[in-house]
């Protein structure tokens, strides 16, 4: 009879496992994406009558161009973003690229270990050190393809063709324009803004604060984390309308994504919750003020981020990142199967959205008096995200009133070009010579000489 006990416990666990499967089915299949679909145009009175009293996003909301220009000075330019992550970058030279509302950066690994921001621009003549089309890649010395000046990792510049040794020329003044950049968390934050007055006056504990403590409560350690995979899209739908968490925990299956578990996992977890050994940890999310999400998958060890940035006021990139917080390989299958099931999701996530564009396009184009006035479409949007999207037109007013008070627009990102004599007279001595020499090599004379620009 000996033989025969783990035989039946065997059966027994298994009979267990059976059970559980059939309570709670396996939900890593495809859910239907429940995108932003135009609503019905029929809303009650009752409705519409109390949320219009309340509603203040302009009508073009969505659609106004001057709206989302503005975005890009009163918060992509001003606020401290999160931009990326720690465990994408594990060693020095790798690089990724990137564009918040629309302004080309790059995040390095510098060679002392410390992860740095720049302008994707060279100081020469403002054509990209790292190319556009490339992604990411890993090198400690980036190299402008059009006239070769070069940097460090650190942004110094450490060659300058025909430069070097010109009277008025400093190698120190002419490195990359950098952006400040601050990691907590595993999480990499940046500010466009070169107003660093509130590094002493409380704003970026005001500015940051609360999206660290979302971190915090997520309870992951991101920073030892490990990369599985992600990639960046593009979409045609207008920013704001990605930000409901509902939404997205929707569309993305959040609250459905389990593992697949071995037999004996499944069996140890269910003898645990059996005798209350430990509760069942659930999905959660954060939003981090004004453009990512993350969603922690206790049942996978993983975190999922989600990056929304405008382009335009009709194009969004969307990029999504899946990061493994286990110290083994175990659910190494499963995290492959999730990070695939992901791209299939954000893909009709986008389509949902781009249909909801056109169709609320279309509408704000009819008259305004219709029964199918946008406001109704913008009535769901404040409905399923009031405090995000009050929050965003705070920050427009506040920076508009700043505009008025003015008299001109202000782009706290803006670098202001060289103004130094001593450059310029070197600059203006290098495009004479190179003039000079090219037309002694095809035999004319000097007097056909003229100042050339490159």
């Amino acid at each position: 009879m000996e033989p025969l006990v783990p035989v039946v416990f065997a059966l027994l666990m298994v009979v267990m496992y059976l059970c559980r499967w059939a309570s709670h089915p396996s939900t890593t299949k495809h859910s239907e994406i429940k995108a932003m679909q135009p609503q019905s145009e029929s809303h009650s009175d009752s409705k519409t009558d109390l949320v219009t009293k309340e509603l203040d996003l302009p009508v073009d909301w969505l659609t106004s161009r001057a709206t989302c220009e503005l975005e890009k000075r009163a918060i992509f330019s001003k606020e401290w973003l999160p931009l990326t992550f720690t465990p994408r970058f594990p060693s020095p030279g790798i690089y990724h690229t990137t564009t918040p509302a629309g302004i080309p950066l790059f995040v390095i690994k510098s060679k002392d270990s410390k992860i740095r921001a720049f302008h994707n621009v060279c100081r020469h003549r403002a054509y990209p050190v790292i190319n556009t089309e490339r992604d990411s890649g890993k090198s400690l010395v980036l190299a402008c393809r059009y006239h070769g000046w070069s940097y460090d990792s650190c942004g110094k510049l450490i060659k300058a063709p025909k430069f070097d040794g010109l009277e008025g020329f400093e190698r120190s003044q002419n490195g990359l324009f950098g952006v400040r950049t601050k990691v907590t968390n595993g999480v990499v934050w940046v500010n466009l803004s070169t107003d660093e007055t509130d590094e002493d006056d409380g704003k970026v504990e005001e500015g940051m604060g609360m999206n660290v403590r979302m971190v915090e409560d997520i309870g992951i350690d991101i920073g030892i984390s490990s990369w599985i995979g992600g990639r960046g899209m593009e979409g045609g739908f207008n920013w704001k309308m990605a930000l409901p968490t509902k939404h997205l925990t929707d569309a993305l299956g959040i609250e459905h994504i389990s593992a697949s578990p071995s037999l004996y996992r499944s069996l140890i977890h269910t003898i645990q919750r059996s005798f209350h050994l430990q509760e069942e940890s659930k999905p959660s999310s954060a939003y981090l003020f004004p453009n990512m999400f993350l969603f922690s998958i206790p049942s996978l060890e993983c975190l999922i981020s989600l990056s929304i940035l405008p382009l335009s006021e009709r194009t969004t990139s969307v990029r999504y990142d899946l990061y493994s917080h286990s110290q083994g390989k175990s659910n190494a299958r499963e995290l492959g199967s999730l990070l695939g099931d992901l791209e299939s999701k954000i893909k009709n996530l986008i389509s949902g959205l781009e249909r909801a564009y056109q169709y609320h396009s279309s509408v704000s184009s009819r008259d305004s008096n219709s029964a199918s006035t946008p406001v109704h479409r913008l009535l769901d949007l404040y409905l399923q995200s009031p405090s995000t999207q009050t929050r965003i037109l705070t920050h427009l007013k506040d920076h508009a009133k700043l505009e008025r008070s003015r008299g001109e627009e202000i782009y706290p990102a803006k670098r202001e070009p060289r103004a130094n004599a001593r450059y310029e007279q070197a600059e203006k001595h290098i495009a004479n010579k190179l003039t000079s020499t090219s037309l002694q090599r095809i035999g004319l004379p000097e007097w056909c000489q003229f100042q050339q620009s490159e």
